[in-house]
């Protein structure tokens, strides 16, 4: 049954808002330019170099569960409150209780034609405090890993030429 498997106990925990600043390295320029493309390369690389004197960027999750096999989740990042770009991603709970599939779309807010497809699968571990994910996204395989500590879950996101560490905490009404 699906509410006492390992990966509804993870989102059910996970369901709110959450909220952290943007820690972005670009490894390699040229392969981040290969896998992405040019504008979503400087996007990223914007994200990497950005001084905070002149305003950080934001990483601004949801997580809700409208049924017990379902899970929405969005991203938005903002910079001075402003969206830059948005994702809003749908994952469908696995009848094993580990793994999921998910699908969703990005859009960048400063090109508002510029649409992007996501996809991708994962699992959460048996304790349901840990998650990985292999994703497509901006045309780039993705590899994404997570750890869920009560209000924070840590958020490691490594792609051709990129790596991103996110600690989200929960934002409290």
């Amino acid at each position: 049954m699906i509410v006492d498997s390992a990966h509804y106990t993870y989102f059910q925990a996970c369901i709110g808002r959450w909220r952290c600043p943007v820690d972005m390295q670009i490894t390699d320029v040229s392969a981040l330019r290969r896998a992405m493309g040019l504008f979503n390369m400087l996007g990223l690389w914007l994200m990497s170099v950005w001084p905070p004197w002149l305003g950080r960027f934001y990483l601004e999750t949801t997580v809700d569960m409208p049924h017990s096999a379902e899970v929405l989740h969005t991203t938005v990042v903002r910079w001075l409150g402003l969206p830059l770009l948005s994702t809003k991603e749908r994952l469908v709970l696995h009848e094993n209780g580990v793994n999921f599939s998910l699908s969703g779309e990005g859009h960048s807010l400063m090109a508002p034609w510029y649409r992007d497809l996501m996809e991708g699968q994962g699992s959460i571990d048996p304790s349901a405090t840990k998650g990985s994910y292999r994703l497509i996204w901006m045309g780039s395989p993705l590899i994404q890993s997570t750890v869920r500590d009560g209000d924070q879950v840590t958020l490691i996101l490594e792609g051709a030429g990129f790596r991103s560490l996110q600690t989200l905490k929960r934002i409290r009404s």
